[in-house]
């Protein structure tokens, strides 16, 4: 079994274990099967210069897994390391988050929903989800970015250098059909690209986690502005309903903090709980999770 030089496109290359070195590479959705009692798909990945590889991907919890591999020209299937879990069956909303096994990476990773960017791609321009993996024992470190736009599925990918916001490479849609909703037929056409930190995608304000998450009965946010300009930052609960505002005005570029002691808009204390935290800073909104408890 080849080892990938980079976990390409998460429909399901967070585990294919495929080396693609061409410019441009095709998945396509070319039927469905049964492995181990498990329904789902069958999916090739053809460069230009090599035979097609297989993956056989099914839903599982609300997400696509990737359970089997089959290398061009064999046919025994490699079962693959359970949890390699790689993005909802749906468009993913900010806030979203889930269990992200990547294969060749030593620890547990988490991939969340992070915020709104727009993309100029050659496929076409798109306002796009952005969703961020870091491992569990080190979040400040970036294993890779994804971004996803509603009723077409994965739009781009890349692998920042050295955990950071320089890019090493990434893969972008030229053409296809799409991933949401996942079925026979569909097929993606990648190309390869070597960028830098002037190409990456990026977010007017960056919103980062709460300390502590946990919390009792304060947690401090901190949000970081990228140019000068409107900010706000609400705390809602998990159905949606807004519970206060704790920014609402011009801010400056730079880090900014600011406390939430538990208490709605009125002043009440609010019970035990998940809420997220929401930024909207210049046409972008980024959200995160936190928990009280008493």
């Amino acid at each position: 079994m080849n080892f990938p030089r980079h976990l390409i496109l998460s429909l399901c290359l967070t585990a294919a274990l495929v080396t693609i070195a061409s410019a441009q590479f095709t998945i396509e959705v070319y039927a469905d099967s049964t492995i181990a009692g498990h329904p789902g798909y069958l999916i090739s990945l053809t460069d230009e210069d090599d035979p097609p590889e297989t993956l056989f991907i099914f839903e599982e919890d609300g997400h696509l897994r990737t359970f089997a591999f089959r290398e061009a020209g064999s046919q025994e299937w490699d079962i693959l390391p359970p949890d390699l879990y790689i993005c909802p069956t749906s468009m993913p909303e900010i806030g979203d988050s889930w269990a992200y096994g990547l294969s060749g990476y030593e620890g547990d990773t988490t991939s969340e929903v992070e915020g709104f960017v727009d993309l100029v791609l050659p496929a076409g321009n798109f306002n796009a989800v952005e969703c961020v993996v870091r491992p569990d024992a080190d979040p400040g470190y970036i294993v890779e970015k994804m971004y996803f736009v509603d009723g077409v599925g994965l739009v781009m990918e890349y692998w920042p250098q050295d955990g950071g916001e320089d890019a090493l490479n990434s893969y972008t849609i030229v053409g296809g059909t799409g991933l949401f909703p996942m079925a026979i037929g569909n097929t993606w056409t990648f190309g390869f690209n070597e960028v830098g930190v002037d190409d990456v995608p990026a977010r007017t304000g960056v919103l980062h986690p709460c300390v502590p998450n946990p919390f009792n009965p304060v947690t401090e946010i901190s949000f970081e502005m990228m140019t000068s300009g409107p900010a706000r930052l609400d705390i809602f609960d998990v159905a949606g309903r807004r519970i206060t505002t704790l920014v609402d005005g011009l801010r400056d570029t730079g880090l900014h903090q600011v406390t939430w002691d538990g208490r709605d808009a009125t002043g009440q204390r609010v019970v035990s709980g998940v809420y997220l935290y929401r930024l909207e800073a210049a046409g972008t909104v980024q959200s995160r999770r936190m928990m009280l408890v008493k």
